[in-house]
C-alpha cells in the first residue's frame, strides 16, 4: 500500500485477513513510484545502471568514432536513462545534472574527442545534451497524442486553445493551472509552451518521422 497526499488519513488495507504492507516507494513497470511522487529515486537508479554501463564499455571498446559511438549510445546507454520517462520528466536541479553526467560521462570515456568539452563533444558527435533530448522527446509525443498514433486520446493530456485570433497553428493549447510544483512539472504541463511555439509547417507532418525531420533541422540543428 502506498499513501499519496498531504491529506491522506494512511488507513490499513486488509486482504483476506492480511494486513497489507504499507511502503514509501515501489517500481511498477520498471519505474520507481514514491509517495511524494519526486522522481529522484527513479533518477539515481537509471543513471547508476549506466554509469556501470559505461565503465564496462570502456575498459573493453577501444575509442570510438562518431558514428560507432552513435550506435553504441543509442542502443545501449540512453534506454537505461531514458525508459518511460514521460512518466519521470525530472525537475530538480540536482537530478538533471545527474542524468546529464551520464552522457558527460560517455563522451569523455569512450569518444574519440574527449580533450573537447562537452557542449562541443556533442556538437561533434552530432548529438543532443539530455535536457534538450527530453524537450524533443515531449514534442515528439505530444505530436504522437495530437494525431491519433498512439492508443491513448489526446484530450486525457491537454485542452485545445479554440480561441480565433491565436496565432500560429491550430493545435495549440491551453496551459493548464497548477498549484504544486510536481504538478507543474508533469509531461502535459511541460510542453505546452514549446508546442504552441512550433510553426504550421512543422505541426503539419504528415508522419511521426517528417515530424522529426523537421524538428531535427529547424528547432534543434541536429
Amino acid at each position: 500500500m502506498l499513501h499519496l497526499g498531504y491529506y491522506n488519513p494512511y488507513y490499513n488495507y486488509d486482504l483476506n485477513g492480511a494486513t497489507l504492507e504499507t511502503v514509501t516507494e515501489e517500481k511498477d513497470l520498471g519505474v520507481w513510484i514514491t509517495n511524494t511522487l519526486s522522481v529522484s529515486k527513479q533518477c539515481d537508479t537509471a543513471a547508476a545502471g549506466a554509469f556501470k554501463l559505461i565503465g564496462l564499455l570502456s575498459r573493453h571498446l577501444p575509442r570510438l568514432d562518431n558514428r560507432s559511438f552513435r550506435t553504441i549510445y543509442k542502443s545501449l546507454i540512453l534506454p537505461r536513462i531514458e525508459y518511460a520517462n514521460m512518466a519521470w520528466l525530472p525537475w530538480l536541479q540536482n537530478d538533471v545534472d545527474l542524468l546529464e553526467r551520464v552522457q558527460h560521462r560517455a563522451t569523455k570515456q569512450l569518444s574519440k574527442v574527449p580533450y573537447l568539452d562537452y557542449t562541443d563533444r556533442c556538437k561533434q558527435i552530432s548529438i543532443l545534451p539530455l535536457v534538450e533530448r527530453r524537450r524533443r522527446g515531449a514534442l515528439i509525443e505530444t505530436y504522437k497524442l495530437m494525431t491519433g498514433k498512439v492508443g491513448v486520446s489526446w484530450d486525457n493530456f491537454f485542452e485545445l486553445n479554440n480561441r480565433r485570433d491565436t496565432k500560429g497553428h491550430i493545435y495549440k493549447l491551453i496551459k493548464p493551472f497548477c498549484r504544486l510544483d510536481i504538478r507543474m512539472n508533469f509531461f502535459s504541463p511541460v510542453v505546452v509552451n514549446d508546442w504552441n511555439a512550433l510553426s504550421k509547417d512543422v505541426v503539419i507532418s504528415t508522419s511521426t518521422n517528417q515530424f522529426k525531420n523537421k524538428l531535427d533541422k529547424n528547432i534543434f540543428k541536429i
